[in-house]
């Protein structure tokens, strides 16, 4: 089990984000997360992580699962894994899409609004299903 806080502060001349930042700034961006893993044996795994995210207007004190993914191996050798995983899944499209909540990969400071949008974040970061591995 590991967790994280982030508490964000923006000071900006003519932009606002997460809150009205100009002027004095805004403290309207928080973060936290608590994540767990756990293998009952060898062959199953259980891992997730609830996020809590204070962002401006979009995101007002949401509590959601970020991700959580039950992975079941049937069969492995050195060279290959025969499995399943389903649940939700970060997705692993997009420069910074798998990483975009550790901190210095933060694509609304790094990249323009038109690439990394926070409006679509919820969209474009996880999605529930299934992967059969070979």
């Amino acid at each position: 089990m590991h967790g994280f806080l982030t508490q964000g502060y923006f000071l900006t001349s003519d932009n606002n984000i997460f809150g009205t930042s100009d002027s004095e700034g805004s403290f309207d961006f928080t973060e936290a997360g608590l994540n767990a893993s756990w293998a009952p044996n060898t062959d199953l795994r259980l891992a997730g992580q609830v996020l809590f995210r204070r962002a401006g207007v979009g995101h007002q004190n949401d509590v959601e699962l970020d991700f959580g993914v039950v992975d079941y191996t049937a069969f492995s050798t050195n060279d290959y894994r025969i499995g399943v995983s389903f649940g939700r899944f970060k997705i692993p499209f997009g420069l910074y899409n798998d990483t975009r909540d550790v901190i210095f990969t933060r694509p609304t400071i790094l990249l323009p609004q038109s690439i990394y949008q926070e409006r679509t974040r919820d969209l474009a970061i996880s999605a529930d299903g299934g992967i059969f591995l070979w």
